[in-house]
């Protein structure tokens, strides 16, 4: 025990004489390069030329490597962590092959950019010295930029060191929870409620360590910024815990600066809090939380308001960053931003249940966008879902290019699903202002079962920026737009590539979609600069012109298009068939696989959903029972090899290669069964997403009426009671099968589903079978069954009555005493050997 006492002095002397010495600590990571690799520290622009900076072994200043950067302009960073007000002192060894000016600078650290020039053709040291601001947190950055010429340039033993004046961990924490009240003494242990400590300040004098947990009291207000780094960091199973104790959840205030900071942290968990700032426009300068350099990160039921910059940020490097029921509004830059240095140094990111509204611009970024809801950039591997953006976007202060709802840019492995973005906007004549989008760079990325409407840019939109890695196979699939892009935009769907290389930007997916524009185009393309983009499956309803500048390139089909004016029209009406077969769009194998016709949807134009969990239940661009897109879909696993998913806009399962439809929806028939008190025989000629038959039949349970279902062979659906309670020993729905259902009262059944398609074919053993109508329409008994007579197998048939249909020999032969067979009805069949039974 002594010896272990020892031990653990030892090791908190060490960590607090180098947090007391952190002005020997150099913040630069891989400052040498001695890794051999720039990533994942250093980040290079332009990121889509090859070869403008590499690791070269030949010219070190020290070690055994330096940076050659070469080519006209370029620019090598890194994002640091800075402390507030402290001074720092930068120092390199550069050298220029032709006196090309170098400048070593640092930016975004809460004042004024500094810099010097390097230009000797051998290796000179120098440095800088900077002072940072209150709120230092908004990606600063070091940096060596190579501004012009030709000339190679090597730089090397890149350093950034503290003169540490700000106060210093003195004690230990690993003491298991401390708590914060306003009523409490920062003399105080801080180990429970009524020995708490009063302030954010004291928390920031400890060093946590694995399973504390930092609780402030629920329903007050705490001053200040937190702040963590590695010291403070948990493990795997153990992690620091940041959360509210009480009833209701604790107010970080935040004023002018960031509300949570973590620095080279592992395994935190943040909850329950709410972070305020002082107001974008009305005096904050920070983030609310604000994560870099931090892996194995939970952030769940986080309010996150009136920042200047981001409500959450998480930027540079790290792995599995959980982010839930966030709700992040009125800050400037976005909602929430993930920013990594490329795209792997970010990855495996969770964000879900979330809403980013109001979050209007930040009045700071006068050079590029901001005022976006969900914005993941340079990151892999990223799940998005059920969340919500809206109302974002609409005081960014300047023109030209702008922000969205939920998008994505420099991303690999991005999958957003399950969302809503509306009422999204940009900037008086500014553009964007988009619902979704896979910008610049994306790669093996999906939208799906998503909803957007009423914002200024497109609804989804696929952009390739000058400077951008190459963006390639991405897919938008059972997604829904509804009268976007009218403002901003040049339709619903807006495709640009700004790199002139139409190599950049390749291998789009976009089936079974729908697109509805009341007052504008459905398609945009501003330019054609794309390859193998493809359309299949979808329904494209506008205004009056259905694509803003044409078609050129791209492949289009099995698709339904419309348009208010009764006509297609493209740069001018033209003639649906004779444009398709003149073009070779919308054909297959010489045959014309699209449509131009009304889709009839049920209730168009009229969205007002806002909560992700109700798109399931969205029926306003489901079809009518005699649309002309039902059945009307190709197969696109068997003829172009896409696989087409598992589950409609609704989450209806889809089965591969049957029954496709075009639009984002399966239609899905109604079947309404009716119940006599006693034994029914009744069958279904729909097919329910869950086929299982308890579960189809369970309002008869719910109501208390069932009592018991037996198939043909003597199965059954009882209530076993204490034994095991209600027990399917049938299975799933079998459409050519019979049940008799036995019931207390009368009672109705409505089950949706998919259609029974003719011909059916029902097999039939000897003896007694009960068999289903499957078609919608009634038929004469006796003419169904007339080829079961012929062939000598039927001995008779019987409803539910008793009535039935038989041979009467003598006494007048087959006679049919059923009348006609009806749907929801079923009917026990006696055969005499194996055989089946065909019904059209």
């Amino acid at each position: 025990m002594t010896i272990l006492k020892i031990k653990i002095n030892i090791i908190i002397s060490i960590v607090l004489f180098s947090l007391n010495n952190t002005s020997a600590q150099n913040l630069i990571k891989n400052p040498g390069f001695e890794t051999g690799d720039f990533m994942p520290y250093w980040a290079i622009w332009p990121n889509n030329v090859t070869n403008i900076a590499t690791i070269d072994a030949v010219d070190p200043y020290s070690g055994f490597n330096s940076a050659k950067l070469t080519g006209n302009e370029v620019y090598l960073y890194q994002r640091v962590n800075l402390e507030p007000n402290t001074t720092y002192t930068l120092k390199a060894s550069v050298k220029s092959l032709s006196s090309t000016p170098i400048l070593l600078g640092a930016n975004n650290f809460g004042n004024e950019l500094v810099s010097i020039t390097f230009e000797d053709t051998d290796f000179k040291t120098d440095s800088l010295t900077f002072t940072t601001g209150a709120n230092p947190d908004n990606d600063p950055t070091i940096y060596i930029y190579k501004t012009e010429g030709t000339g190679d340039v090597w730089v090397d033993a890149i350093s950034l060191v503290a003169e540490f004046s700000g106060p210093v961990p003195d004690e230990q924490a690993g003491l298991g929870t401390y708590y914060i009240s306003p009523q409490g003494d920062d003399n105080n242990t801080g180990t429970s409620p009524s020995e708490a400590w009063q302030t954010i300040d004291r928390v920031n004098q400890m060093i946590f360590q694995p399973g504390d947990q930092i609780l402030f009291e629920g329903e007050n207000t705490f001053t200040g910024t937190l702040r963590l780094n590695s010291f403070d960091s948990g493990v795997a199973g153990n992690p620091v815990t940041i959360g509210s104790y009480g009833s209701g959840r604790a107010t970080i205030n935040a004023g002018a600066n960031s509300g949570f900071v973590a620095a080279d942290c592992q395994f935190l968990n943040i909850y329950n809090l709410i972070f305020t700032g002082d107001g974008r426009k009305t005096g904050n300068e920070g983030n609310g939380i604000s994560l870099s350099y931090c892996s194995n990160i939970v952030v769940d039921s986080a309010e996150i308001r009136g920042f200047q910059h981001s409500g959450l940020t998480a930027r540079c490097v790290g792995d599995n960053l959980q982010f839930t029921n966030i709700y992040a509004h009125e800050n400037g830059y976005a909602g929430i931003y993930i920013s990594g240095n490329y795209k792997t140094s970010l990855s495996d990111i969770y964000i879900g249940q979330s809403i980013t509204e109001n979050n209007p611009g930040d009045p700071t970024v006068s050079d590029n966008h901001s005022g976006s809801g969900i914005f993941v950039y340079n990151a892999s591997n990223i799940l998005i879902e059920y969340c919500v953006a809206s109302n974002n976007g609409w005081d960014m202060p300047r023109t030209g290019n702008g922000p969205g709802g939920i998008w994505v840019a420099e991303v690999d492995g991005a999958v957003i699903q399950h969302c809503i973005s509306h009422d999204n906007k940009t900037s008086d004549g500014g553009l964007d202002g988009v619902g979704f989008d896979l910008d610049g760079g994306t790669t093996n990325s999906t939208i799906q079962y998503c909803l957007s409407y009423d914002n200024h840019g497109a609804g989804y939109a696929a952009f390739q920026y000058n400077g951008a890695t190459n963006w390639g196979n991405n897919t938008i699939r059972y997604c829904i737009s509804e009268n976007d892009g009218n403002i901003s935009g040049k339709g619903s769907i807006e495709f640009w590539n700004g790199t002139n290389d139409l190599n950049t930007f390749k291998d789009l997916y976009f089936y079974n979609n729908v697109v509805y524009n009341s007052d504008g185009p459905a398609l945009a393309f501003l330019d054609h600069l794309n390859n193998n983009f493809n359309f299949h499956n979808n329904i494209f309803v506008s205004k009056q012109s259905n694509v803003y500048n044409g078609i050129d390139e791209e492949n289009f089909q099995g698709n339904c298009w419309y348009s208010f004016n009764n006509s297609f029209y493209l740069d001018s009406e033209i003639v649906f068939d004779q444009w398709a077969q003149t073009n070779n769009q919308e054909m297959l194998n010489g045959e014309i696989v699209g449509m131009y016709t009304d889709p009839m949807f049920l209730n168009p134009g009229n969205t007002a959903i806002t909560e992700p969990t109700q798109l399931t239940e969205m029926i306003s661009y489901t079809v009518q029972g005699n649309s002309p897109v039902i059945n009307a879909g190709l197969d696109l696993n068997s003829l172009f090899n896409i696989n087409p998913g598992t589950q409609d806009f609704s989450g209806y399962p889809l089965i591969q290669g049957i029954d496709i439809d075009m639009g984002a929806y399966k239609y899905q028939e109604k079947q309404e069964l009716t119940f006599s008190p006693g034994w029914n025989i009744v069958s279904m000629r729909v097919m329910p997403a869950d086929s299982d038959l308890l579960n189809i039949i369970q309002p008869l349970v719910d109501s208390g009426n069932l009592k018991k279902v037996m198939d043909e062979s003597g199965n059954s659906i009882e209530d076993f009671g204490f034994l095991g309670g209600w027990t399917n020993n049938i299975g799933n729905l079998d459409r050519t099968k019979g049940y008799k259902v036995n019931v207390t009262s009368k009672d109705t059944l409505e089950i949706k589903g998919t259609g029974t398609i003719s011909p059916v074919e029902i097999q039939l053993s000897p003896g007694w079978n009960i068999i289903s109508w499957p078609l919608v329409n009634e038929q004469d008994g006796l003419e169904v069954f007339q080829s079961l007579i012929d062939e000598g197998y039927l001995n008779k048939v019987m409803d539910e009555n008793g009535s039935s249909i038989e041979d009467y020999g003598f006494l007048g032969g087959w006679k049919n005493n059923i009348g006609n067979l009806k749907p929801g009805k079923g009917y026990r069949v006696n055969v005499t050997a194996n055989c089946s039974l065909t019904i059209n």
